[in-house]
């Protein structure tokens, strides 16, 4: 992916999309090469500890999901995600 990808898809600057880049580069999470086409780009990719880390953040987030809807029946979580989902593609298109 493209920093200028990762800066649009989260919404934030493309100066700190880099500092936080940076970070993850000195923790080895992602490799930053430039892209071959353009060279003022750089493609972002992540590394194998980089993958580790994202599921060791996937089970904090399942973990953490778990415990704000368990008195939420399944048809109510559906409908919580599928709202929350509209909402976060509505902002998105503005």
């Amino acid at each position: 992916m493209l920093v200028n990808e990762l800066s649009k898809l989260f919404k934030v600057s493309k100066g700190y999309t880099a500092k936080l880049l940076r970070k993850f580069e000195d923790n080895s999470w992602v490799t930053r090469k430039e892209d071959p086409d353009n060279h003022r780009k750089k493609i972002v990719k992540l590394t194998p500890e980089g993958f580790e880390k994202t599921e060791e953040l996937l089970v904090i987030m399942d973990s953490w999901e778990n415990k704000i809807t368990k008195n939420l029946s399944h048809v109510e979580v559906s409908i919580l995600k599928k709202l929350l989902f509209q909402l976060v593609k509505e902002s998105g298109d503005n």
